[in-house]
């Protein structure tokens, strides 16, 4: 269905953020990507939406040459929703119905409304569809972009951080068009609970290429864990005074310390999933729903918890893959 080979972009004036990237998607896959800061996920969405323009490689998608399409041919097959969404003066419905713009030839049709509304119902978003975008929440705004995406009817659907700022009702939403989608989904994400309920597999983007994981978040870290243990340990040489003993002494100080950290990040984790729980409870009581003031407080105060959720999961990785290499130089 998609194929990506030695896929390379960089910024003007900066080094490279994707190197040799090479993978291969199926039809009806969810691919979750993973990785650390810096290392390209979101680029390499918009290099698959053309976007941005890669350096050099390939794309291939049911085998054409994405990167040859015109911008209505991408359209047609490939829907993207970015992890910043706009806030404008446009109504739900408006927005939802540029979905549809790739197959407009004289105007839309009855069957561009109906496909808008079903994508509308889908995201639990048809009470909204007279309101503005900026008079809308993060969250509101977030499931107005992936229902225009669904009414898109895109083969390829690229998504990024999607669940950030939704409760759990428009979680369960989510989760539900998106099983019903039915079509290939690539999806960059630190949401474990998201990933190990959707993803069949796992993309791990590093600084020179991809690395592929049947299975969930929690599949992916076991693996990710066991590679470490399995590195050979290089052989140690020198006595007490010797270089290798003082590297040896400097590397198990680091990987206390590391540990140390591994522990703390995992504690937070932990304590963040209560507390957006918690949050995600209230937000759903009657009261909090008659308070309007209220709702926007929690809405807040639910996105802080889950960005700062995502920026330690991303800790969590970094420090994961650095314990499997000091691991590996014992």
């Amino acid at each position: 269905m998609l194929s990506v080979e030695n896929l390379a972009y960089h910024y003007k004036g900066g080094s490279a953020v994707l190197k040799d990237v090479t993978f291969n998607v199926n039809a009806g896959e969810f691919l979750a990507i993973l990785g650390n800061n810096g290392v390209g996920k979101s680029t390499m969405l918009k290099c698959f939406n053309k976007i941005l323009t890669p350096d050099g490689g390939k794309i291939i998608l049911d085998d054409e040459n994405l990167l040859q399409m015109s911008a209505r041919q991408v359209a047609q097959r490939v829907a993207f929703v970015a992890q910043n969404v706009p806030s404008t003066q446009m109504t739900v419905h408006d927005m939802v119905m540029l979905g549809r713009r790739p197959y407009m030839k004289w105007g839309f049709t009855e069957d561009d409304h109906q496909i808008v509304h079903h994508a509308m119902a889908q995201l639990r978003i048809e009470p909204l569809r007279g309101r503005f975008l900026n008079e809308l929440s993060g969250g509101e705004r977030q499931k107005v972009m992936l229902a225009r995406a669904l009414a898109q009817q895109p083969k390829l659907l690229l998504l990024d951080e999607p669940t950030n700022h939704l409760d759990i009702p428009s979680r369960e939403a989510l989760e539900a068009a998106l099983l019903d989608f039915g079509g290939t989904m690539l999806v960059v994400s630190h949401d474990r609970y998201f990933i190990n309920k959707l993803s069949t597999r796992v993309l791990s983007i590093g600084m020179n290429g991809a690395e592929s994981f049947e299975g969930g978040y929690d599949d992916y870290a076991a693996k990710i864990a066991e590679q470490g243990a399995e590195k050979p340990k290089a052989a140690k040489t020198m006595g007490k005074g010797g270089e290798d003993y003082k590297r040896r002494k400097e590397r198990e100080s680091e990987l206390r310390r590391t540990i140390t950290a591994i522990k703390k990040c995992e504690e937070r984790i932990n304590e963040l999933d209560g507390l957006i729980a918690k949050t995600n409870e209230e937000m759903s009581t009657p009261e909090a729903a008659a308070d309007y003031a209220r709702v926007m407080e929690l809405t807040e105060t639910l996105g802080k918890l889950n960005d700062e959720q995502t920026e330690l999961m991303m800790q969590w990785e970094e420090l994961e893959n650095r314990k499997a290499q000091l691991d590996g130089e014992k």
